[in-house]
């Protein structure tokens, strides 16, 4: 019985330490680690992003998958500015849960663009780019994969 005891007591600290070890890790090595997003990591790192998404504040990422992404900007040759808003435009302030963006009609993003968030037939929508992915948590905000670029 002392084993079977040390075992489940040992089983709720690993459920207990999971969350807080999930989130030390910054929304940078999140996009990293996320394998649909790996171009996105790549062009906030190109961008100079990188070191802007290190500070205190936290954000909300709306992530455009890598298939998405290659069709988009695979090519295109965008100048470092015009990456720079282009990224922009799929990050907010705060953190922003799929349960938040339900209830949120509309934001503003970084790179300047108006934001419509609706919920309908179970499907949330950001300027009609569905959510594939919801609820990547980090440390310093939360990372959403969309199925389309935001402009």
């Amino acid at each position: 019985m002392k084993n079977v005891k040390g075992s489940f007591l040992a089983a709720i600290m690993i459920l207990l330490m999971a969350p807080s070890e999930v989130l030390s890790q910054t929304l940078l090595v999140k996009l990293e680690q996320t394998k649909e997003i790996s171009l996105f990591s790549q062009a906030i790192v190109n961008s100079g992003l990188d070191t802007e998404l290190k500070d205190n504040a936290t954000y909300t990422i709306f992530a455009p998958s890598n298939e998405v992404l290659e069709k988009e900007i695979g090519g295109k040759g965008y100048s470092d500015s015009k990456l720079r808003s282009f990224l922009l435009n799929h990050i907010i302030t705060g953190w922003a849960t799929e349960k938040n963006l339900k209830s949120m009609s509309k934001a503003t993003s970084l790179g300047g663009i108006s934001l419509k968030f609706a919920w309908e037939n179970d499907v949330l929508t950001i300027n009609e780019a569905k959510i594939s992915k919801s609820n990547i948590k980090a440390e310093n905000g939360i990372i959403h994969v969309i199925d389309r670029v935001l402009k």
